[in-house]
């Protein structure tokens, strides 16, 4: 693999974010995903994921203290702001009590999902210190061999602990602190897809076949879920290895970057993706609170609550971006 080779220029990289951001509040969006009890797991298996993946398209930068300086600031910045303003609400709105001071240090050094959540309230902030982690052990596995065959190893092994059903042990992410969890469990299978897409992208058969056999591996897992006992397999292998280059293969397609790019709802999921971040940092908390406001007159129509609540969610998370940058724009900028 040439490190210095993009795979995906920056207007395809902007779009691809803002599909898989998309994707992602779709997936918190509770009345959409109550419509099929598998559509959660199926979204879930690739939209967060796929952003640590098409890191590994970008060429990859030499490792340098700046460059680690610069992704840390980017990155445990905003994590540690909304920690610790989530931590100090979820206390409150819990009643008080007595401060568990170790769980919050122990959630807040792990970036484990589940300690997040059991002293925060919300999940999603394990992505922070996952991505700052992957992007660590990128720079480190194309820039010193020697150290990237261990990487490797320990990724493979995580990726098998959960292909087997024992990733999901809320005390493994102890063992591999700072993100190192999130980091590996996606590590291997990044490198694999870049492996596979730098090699056969240009060959007209993979443009074909990819985005055909996850159709098929699609098709599978709704009609057939109830009878497969190879679960973890379907959600962390095979439903990513397809989704990605699927997705990275429509983006890259003519259709894409000669027509829709060009339209409205191109030049808007642009945007969209211009501001993944933010977004993602955001939205959940909006989302809940509309939810909460919306409870009272929803109408017992799941797609309909839920294009609702989607829609009221982007609209007020683009809204407060807006208002944030241009009121608060020192703020701004440490979320963005």
């Amino acid at each position: 693999m040439n490190k210095n080779i993009s795979l995906v220029t920056r207007d395809e990289s902007t779009f691809l974010k803002g599909i898989l951001i998309l994707f992602i509040m779709v997936g918190h969006n509770v009345y959409l995903m109550d419509l099929r009890a598998d559509l959660k797991d199926f979204l879930y298996a690739f939209h967060i994921h796929s952003f640590f993946y098409l890191t590994c398209m970008y060429n990859i930068p030499d490792l340098t203290w700046s460059r680690i300086k610069k992704d840390f600031f980017r990155l445990y910045v905003p994590y540690t702001l909304l920690f610790g303003l989530f931590v100090v609400l979820y206390y409150f709105l819990q009643g008080g009590g007595d401060l568990q001071c170790r769980a919050i240090f122990t959630a807040y050094f792990s970036g484990g999902a589940m300690q997040i959540a059991n002293v925060a309230g919300f999940q999603y902030l394990w992505f922070l210190p996952a991505m700052f982690a992957f992007l660590f052990l990128r720079n480190v596995y194309f820039n010193y061999s020697c150290f990237g065959y261990i990487i490797l190893v320990l990724s493979t092994l995580v990726l098998v602990f959960l292909l087997l059903g024992c990733g999901q042990s809320p005390d493994l992410p102890l063992f591999f602190p700072l993100g190192l969890y999130g980091a590996l469990a996606n590590f291997s299978l990044a490198l694999l897809l870049r492996k596979i897409i730098e090699s056969s992208a240009n060959q007209k058969w993979f443009r074909y076949l990819f985005p055909l056999l996850f159709l098929l591996l699609a098709l599978m897992y709704f009609v057939l879920r109830p009878k497969i006992y190879w679960y973890y397999s379907f959600c962390f292998l095979w439903i990513p290895l397809f989704a990605f280059p699927s997705l990275f293969l429509w983006v890259k397609s003519r259709f894409v970057s000669c027509f829709l790019m060009k339209t409205v709802v191109g030049v808007f999921i642009k945007r969209i993706g211009s501001l993944s971040f933010p977004i993602y940092l955001f939205h959940q908390v909006i989302y809940m609170l509309l939810s909460f406001l919306y409870s009272s007159v929803e109408s017992g129509f799941l797609l309909w609550d839920g294009f609702v609540t989607f829609m009221g969610t982007l609209l007020l998370t683009l809204l407060f971006i807006y208002l944030l940058r241009k009121c608060l724009p020192r703020l701004y900028a440490l979320f963005s």
